[in-house]
């Protein structure tokens, strides 16, 4: 399973239909790094290599890992990252995310 392959399929493993693909891959490249740069690498990599080990597609490791613990322990909501859900004026479940997204974009 890919992005490419099956977009759709693949970001609803991840909670994140209708993302759009850049929104999408800053979303898996967050949940590796801030898990690292928190102190979860051995989280996420024995996750990962366990996964890998037993012939477990790695995308659907990811997902799990993503659905399993990351989105629990940082309070993160996939959507949160749709440019779609940042646009909205009527503060909400998603716009508590739009002053990170205005400093890193700049």
């Amino acid at each position: 399973m890919s992005l490419k392959a099956d977009s759709n399929k693949t970001k609803a493993m991840f909670g994140a239909t209708g993302m759009i693909d850049g929104d999408f891959m800053y979303l898996v490249a967050d949940a590796a790094a801030t898990s690292v740069q928190y102190g979860y690498q051995d989280t996420v990599c024995d996750a990962m290599n366990r996964s890998k080990n037993a012939g477990v597609n790695l995308t659907a490791a990811l997902a799990d890992y993503c659905n399993s613990f990351w989105y629990r322990t940082f309070g993160i909501n996939p959507l949160s990252y749709s440019q779609e859900k940042l646009k909205l004026v009527v503060p909400g479940e998603y716009t508590g995310s739009r002053q990170w997204w205005f400093q890193v974009k700049i």
